[in-house]
């Protein structure tokens, strides 16, 4: 008959092995997306502009045992300039994101310029901000996951 050795001693490493906390990390690489993003967001040369880097915010929570970062602006008119508008902007954004089907409007419209008045508009080209900030970021955000990760495990196995 044959036995397994040290089974507590085991299992007690097992147990430990699902204590991982990455609060931490999640919010370093999210502060690193944060900062990215009002880097590179466009300021208006205009008085009063540079609205758009100022609304740029961050948060991390956790919700049904997930964890999430995210970087966002609630002004209205962001993704506009993220993204481009009009003839102008059809085919200015570079970047492929899954799942995203942009469509531009084919024709100028009236709208109204401050101390110009009101010209037809045919848009206005992209100007990436938000998902640059995070791609620029991605494989040192990986790496800080892993690094993260390995040292917990090896943390959490280490005391058992």
């Amino acid at each position: 008959m044959s036995s397994i050795k040290n089974v507590d001693r085991l299992l007690s490493r097992l147990n430990n092995i699902s204590n991982v906390d990455l609060n931490s990390t999640m919010v370093k690489a999210t502060t690193v997306v944060h900062a990215q993003a009002k880097l590179l967001a466009p300021v208006n040369k205009e008085p009063g502009g540079g609205n758009l880097a100022g609304s740029i915010h961050m948060e991390v929570k956790e919700k049904t045992n997930k964890l999430y970062g995210r970087v966002f602006t609630n002004l209205i008119y962001a993704p506009f300039v993220e993204f481009g508008t009009g003839i102008t902007g059809n085919g200015t954004y570079p970047y492929k994101i899954k799942g995203l089907k942009l469509t531009y409007k084919n024709e100028k419209w009236l709208g109204y310029i401050p101390e110009v008045g009101w010209r037809y508009i045919a848009g206005q080209k992209a100007q990436p901000y938000m998902y640059p900030s995070l791609k620029q970021n991605e494989k040192y955000i990986k790496q800080l996951f892993k690094d993260a990760l390995h040292k917990q495990l090896k943390n959490n196995c280490k005391g058992a």
